[in-house]
């Protein structure tokens, strides 16, 4: 994990003399992670990992369509289903161009996501 910060100019140097390829130092731009929530993913846990992150984000996606609520629904119900989906379209647009699921960002989500699921099984066990 964190693959792309171990990386430095010399591997890559290395790399390309046993391929008897040329190396260009200018042409490299190194970082800390692929500015990509995708991108990483597949780079640091491979497409099993890729595959459990969108199986994640569809489950989600599709508790927040199922889930919808109606006009009269309470306001918590509203508030949590709000936050969720807010978080759900953050991280899977921006998710694009960053890495939307590190620190606070991550921890967001997860109370979100963690309260509208909560909640909702609870609605949906409710006799009303």
């Amino acid at each position: 994990m964190d693959g792309f910060g171990r990386i430095r100019p010399d591997h890559v140097q290395a790399w390309n003399e046993k391929r008897g390829e040329p190396f260009d130092r200018q042409s490299l731009l190194f970082t800390s992670h692929g500015h990509s929530l995708y991108v990483t993913t597949l780079a640091e846990r491979g497409l099993v990992g890729l595959g459990v992150l969108l199986a994640v984000l569809v489950a989600w996606g599709a508790s927040l369509v199922r889930g919808f609520p109606d006009a009269a629904a309470p306001p918590l119900r509203w508030t949590y289903w709000g936050g969720a989906a807010g978080a759900w379209i953050i991280t899977t647009v921006v998710g694009v161009v960053n890495t939307t699921l590190h620190h606070e960002h991550a921890l967001l989500c997860t109370l979100l996501l963690g309260g509208w699921l909560s909640l909702n099984g609870a609605f949906r066990q409710s006799p009303s």
